[in-house]
């Protein structure tokens, strides 16, 4: 995402609105419900898409639409987990060089290609728990939906706007 975080409706409404710029509703919220795990993932995929749905599911924050980002993020846990194995194996074959160098084909030592594997997957991961809401930075920005209360002066969206009842 770019740009700053979208600022809540609840907090417009107490700060005020002093640019007198409409303020709609917190938009979609979809049915939360945990969606079907995919089938390609198993091992630490599977374990980690059953950990993080059970915690979402607490707090009505997962729902059908969320189903290929958690695919993601439970795919880059199962590649962290990976390399950080392959990483304890090469520290055990080699311990001067703690798993975190290897050497090259001219003997010369060099960053072991799973460290690089291990760090990129933990910037991803971290990218992926942000839009979870799994992250203490993120839980500040959101509300989950079980806690939501209907705002006074916001308008419901939806043809009974137009209507008068």
């Amino acid at each position: 995402m770019r740009g700053r975080k979208p600022i809540p409706t609840h907090i417009k409404l107490v700060n005020g609105n002093p640019r007198r710029r409409p303020i709609t509703p917190d938009g979609f919220r979809p049915l939360a419900e945990i969606p079907d795990c995919p089938e390609h993932l198993q091992g630490e995929g599977r374990k980690e898409w059953d950990r993080i749905t059970a915690l979402l599911d607490e707090h009505a924050m997962i729902a059908q639409v969320d189903r290929g980002a958690l695919s993601m993020l439970c795919t880059v846990w199962a590649r962290y987990v990976n390399a950080e194995e392959m990483i304890e194996k090469a520290r055990q074959a080699a311990p001067a060089s703690m798993g975190l160098f290897v050497k090259s084909p001219n003997d010369f030592p060099i960053q072991s290609p799973w460290l690089a594997v291990s760090n990129r997957a933990m910037e991803q991961y971290r990218a992926l728990c942000d839009m979870f809401g799994l992250s203490p930075s993120a839980r500040a920005r959101i509300e989950p939906a079980t806690s939501q209360m209907n705002l006074p002066g916001v308008e419901q969206l939806g043809p009974d706007r137009f209507f008068a009842k």
